[in-house]
């Protein structure tokens, strides 16, 4: 946590936010900027990434001002949301999210935020002032978790589940009264688009302190919809074409069958009813016809509709069942492709999906296109990513995607695993191995900061990359010290770098790795370092942090193995090591 007060304060916050080092000048920004979130959150408690996502708020139209910005800078703008004037600007693998300030005053926005801590500015332009009308400064010195008011929490119904993921980022306790705002609200929760909920929870147990925030939400329903017998309830996503409004038609229904409605997007008329565990997106036709409204779709085999009322009406104006029947993914037009950049690599995540082989003429509009894909929110490009990597036939999709510029900006150039590659495993384990290499392979360390990955998912990525290169196919031949470092590091995706072990090797690895008994492939010591203060009346500090090192090692290679011989080695190992001194 920054120390002091006042300007103390702020040159300790401005030398870790460190804006000279932004891509996007303070004094392009108009009078009136602030700075909220996330950043300032992270700054004042220090941990913030290389490249923190920015979120600003500004005092007028921020959507105007984005576009003029990326004009500027040679960036890109991307409108988030027309009606609230929030817009992204992405400058060189930075993430820029800027939009207008809610209310006549900067403490009216941050009034209107999900909890305290979050709640808390810094002016930009001009620098120097600090907004806390909330009391997130106190939160975070107390390590406390309080939401600004219960109407906040369930104004986006996501809030109640995004504090434990808060909890499991950063040591914090939530308050009782947050506590129980959460627990009355739970069951609001499937309000929330089933992708962002899914995320929350990816980054939740990711998190360095995710115990502490998987016992609460345990004790919690908020999960109560999914979670019955341990596994996800599987509905199909229903998206439903209306002819006229299709918001006020949500509200009714969600009234009549005691659901939820939830507006998506009020200019284009879309909003998602809630029933039950079921999703159903319900959008205003396009156009005035239906025909006309699936010609606008991305891929022929996506714009096919049926109709409910009445029964009966098969629509299929682009070819799209002559398409599944082919095997054949064709997209319905160029035009189409480049309104959403975010289709050119949807198709390849598709083709990873379904056994399909993309026409040559889409393949063409895809390669001609490709640059434009980082015009798509990074966050959507990495789900896809991370679907297509996960895909049945992700093998063909993945020598397609390498064959085109898609991911030129990203790119690692590695060497993507092979179906012979996989032999050895078990389904269980190829499951998690095999997408985690393969996406190594395709997107670099910068990329995946770029694209906004999880802390954890980078650096297991780093990891993997760091180790494919330094061991090769003979990691048996490391020294016993980079040995251990590699199970230390690798330990739970060990399969993962078993993929490039020729057999016998990768057989022996896999082996050791499945006994988890095994000193080397799952490292530890006989005793501990409570253990070891106990008994050897040593101070905690960086010898205990050696001598638990040399202790782990000796364990691994069989040179001690109950706790008597370990503790007489740790003898052994602070007498050298004060002899040596």
């Amino acid at each position: 946590m920054a120390q002091g007060s006042g300007n103390a304060l702020l040159d300790q916050l401005r030398e870790r936010l460190a804006p000279a080092q932004w891509p996007l000048p303070l004094a392009r920004l108009p009078e009136g900027t602030a700075l909220v979130g996330g950043a300032v959150r992270d700054g004042l408690l220090d941990r913030l990434q290389e490249h923190p996502d920015l979120d600003l708020v500004v005092p007028s139209d921020a959507i105007a001002l984005t576009k003029a910005l990326a004009q500027e800078l040679h960036g890109t703008c991307v409108v988030l949301d027309a009606e609230r004037s929030i817009a992204r600007l992405v400058l060189g693998g930075w993430t820029v999210d800027i939009a207008r300030q809610d209310g006549d005053r900067i403490e009216d926005d941050l009034w209107r935020r999900d909890y305290r801590l979050n709640a808390i500015a810094v002016s930009l332009q001009p620098w120097g002032e600090l907004w806390d009308p909330t009391g997130g400064l106190s939160d975070l010195q107390q390590g406390c978790l309080t939401a600004v008011s219960e109407a906040n929490l369930i104004d986006d119904p996501l809030r109640l589940l995004r504090g434990l993921r808060l909890m499991a980022e950063i040591p914090l306790t939530i308050s009782s009264q947050t506590m129980a705002w959460i627990e009355r609200h739970a069951a609001r929760l499937p309000e929330a688009a089933p992708e962002r909920i899914l995320a929350e929870l990816q980054r939740l147990v990711r998190g360095e302190h995710a115990d502490a925030a998987m016992a609460a939400l345990t004790s919690l329903p908020l999960l109560h919809p999914w979670a019955a017998g341990g596994q996800l309830q599987e509905h199909p996503d229903l998206d439903l074409v209306v002819p006229s409004d299709a918001i006020a038609l949500t509200k009714a229904l969600a009234q009549e069958l005691h659901g939820t409605c939830v507006v998506l997007d009020a200019e284009r008329s879309i909003a998602r009813l809630v029933l039950g565990g079921w999703t159903v997106d319900i959008a205003r036709q396009d156009g005035d016809r239906i025909e006309d409204d699936l010609w606008r779709r991305d891929y022929r085999l996506n714009a096919i509709a049926v109709s409910l009322q009445p029964w009966g009406e098969l629509w299929d104006p682009t070819g799209g069942l002559s398409d599944l029947q082919q095997g054949c993914l064709t997209a319905v037009s160029e035009a189409n492709l480049i309104d959403d950049p975010l289709r050119l690599l949807r198709g390849l995540r598709l083709m990873a999906e379904i056994p399909l082989t993309i026409s040559s003429q889409t393949m063409a509009w895809i390669e001609r296109h490709a640059a434009r894909l980082p015009e798509a929110a990074p966050e959507r490009i990495l789900a896809e990513l991370q679907r297509l990597v996960r895909g049945e036939h992700a093998d063909a999709a993945m020598a397609a995607l390498t064959s085109l510029p898609l991911l030129h900006p990203w790119a690692a150039g590695g060497q993507p695993p092979t179906p012979g590659n996989i032999d050895g495993l078990t389904s269980e384990e190829a499951a998690a191995a095999v997408p985690l290499a393969r996406l190594t392979a395709l997107v670099s360390d910068e990329g995946l900061n770029q694209l906004r990955a999880s802390r954890a998912l980078r650096q297991r990525c780093k990891r993997l990359r760091s180790w494919q290169q330094r061991t090769g196919q003979a990691p048996d031949a490391l020294p016993e010290s980079d040995r251990l470092q590699l199970h230390e590091e690798l330990e739970g995706d060990l399969p993962a770098l078993a993929l490039q072990l020729p057999m016998p090797e990768k057989e022996i690895w896999l082996r050791r790795w499945r006994n988890a008994e095994d000193p080397l492939f799952h490292p530890r010591t006989p005793v501990d370092g409570n253990g070891l203060l106990t008994a050897l009346e040593i101070e905690p500090g960086p010898r205990l942090g050696r001598l638990l090192h040399h202790l782990k090692l000796e364990h691994a290679f069989g040179r001690i193995q109950t706790p008597s011989e370990a503790l007489k080695e740790a003898q052994h190992f602070l007498t050298r090591e004060s002899e040596a001194l």
